[in-house]
């Protein structure tokens, strides 16, 4: 997940599977102040989870088949 992704398009992405369901994978290498090319930091991970939450369920990699 790399913060050079706008928060809109990652909202219309999120609108979009609300219409028609599927899946939506965010993965990051790490969430930290100074992240790697990877990574992201806590407030741009927070910001994206503040966009799914309450409008998709949240599963981890583990989770997905159950």
């Amino acid at each position: 997940m790399r913060e050079h992704i706008p928060l809109e398009h990652l909202r219309q992405t999120v609108d979009g599977v609300c219409e028609d369901p599927g899946w939506i994978i965010f993965y990051v290498h790490d969430v930290r102040d100074n992240p790697s090319p990877g990574g992201c930091t806590p407030a741009y991970m927070e910001a994206v989870l503040k966009l799914v939450a309450g409008r998709c369920r949240i599963l981890t990699v583990a989770r997905r088949s159950t």
